[in-house]
């Protein structure tokens, strides 16, 4: 075998209280990944293609991921990647992840080289560095397992998968807007230090958010997904999303929060939310701050799937 293709999903980290630990993967968008093997032997070389264009394998993480993978494993030839971006960037849906994820799922396919999904996780995290500048595997892991994954650890690399039954759908509310450098300016404004009383009530948020995730808990689910730390601190980046949250839960979804770094909204639902009067008022809401937003209907994902050639 000489190449294979994989399918990564978009994702949405944190879920409210669960920053850089919870992460859940939903068919919204998707990314193809092509990995070919050109030559097996020789030093490593690698091409990289985003939407066929020729580019710096070392500022693109589906092909940092792989040289970190071959550089520890002692893969040697010619590989070249192409990435088919689907999962759109800058928004919050784990779009660099999906590209890293894929590759090393791809890598681990073509080579034979049986490694575990955490293992697999560890090397897409590592890819992230190339995007954020800050390797995380919230994003990267979710894509890798499907459904709704909790990092347990980073060293070494254990990620555990969540019961996803707990609701009947997701819906991304997707603000048409672009903030240059988005996900490392989002990083930096996240406080270094907190105050006692924020990591107490943040652990109880937590607490209830990973109990509605693995027993159904409607209530449980819906405070869980607040967060008195990182929301707070970037809101400036996304002032809009308090109303358009609390008209969310006026109208019976589970829960709403930023998806990763933003600014795009992930919803939980099932069939007690009003979904079409969420979208009549947060549309109006929106364009009253010259923003125009897309409301996409999706449902949890599974992991990278792949197709050889």
């Amino acid at each position: 075998m000489k190449k294979i293709t994989a399918i990564s999903y978009s994702s949405s980290a944190n879920l409210g209280s669960g920053f850089d630990t919870l992460a859940l993967a939903h068919d919204a968008f998707h990314d193809k990944i092509t990995l070919r093997m050109q030559e097996n032997s020789g030093p490593l070389e690698i091409n990289m293609f985003h939407d066929g264009i020729q580019t710096d394998p070392l500022k693109n993480t589906a092909s940092y991921a792989f040289m970190k993978m071959a550089e520890d494993l002692d893969i040697k030839g010619k590989f070249s990647i192409s990435v088919e971006k689907g999962v759109p960037e800058g928004l919050g849906l784990g779009s660099s992840g999906a590209s890293a994820a894929g590759s090393v799922v791809a890598a681990n396919r073509l080579l034979d080289l049986g490694l575990s999904l955490d293992k697999l996780t560890h090397y897409a995290m590592l890819g992230e560095g190339a995007s954020s500048g800050s390797p995380h595997a919230d994003n990267v892991a979710a894509s890798i397992f499907g459904g709704v994954v909790f990092v347990k650890s980073t060293n070494p690399m254990k990620v555990l998968s969540l019961n996803s039954s707990s609701a009947n759908g997701v819906m991304l509310i997707i603000p048409k807007i672009k903030i240059h450098g988005k996900t490392k300016l989002a990083r930096s404004m996240v406080p270094e230090m907190v105050h006692m009383d924020n990591v107490i009530s943040n652990s109880r948020l937590m607490s209830m958010l990973v109990l509605g995730l693995t027993d159904g808990d409607r209530s449980l689910l819906r405070e869980g997904m607040n967060d008195n730390i990182v929301e707070t601190s970037r809101l400036s980046l996304f002032p809009f999303y308090p109303e358009v949250k609390d008209i969310c839960l006026q109208e019976n979804a589970i829960g709403a929060s930023i998806s990763g770094a933003g600014p795009s909204i992930i919803l939980l639902m099932d069939r007690e939310t009003n979904v079409e009067n969420i979208k009549l008022r947060v549309k109006p809401l929106m364009k009253e701050r010259g923003i125009d937003a897309d409301f996409v209907q999706c449902s949890i994902a599974r992991g990278v799937t792949m197709y050889e050639e």
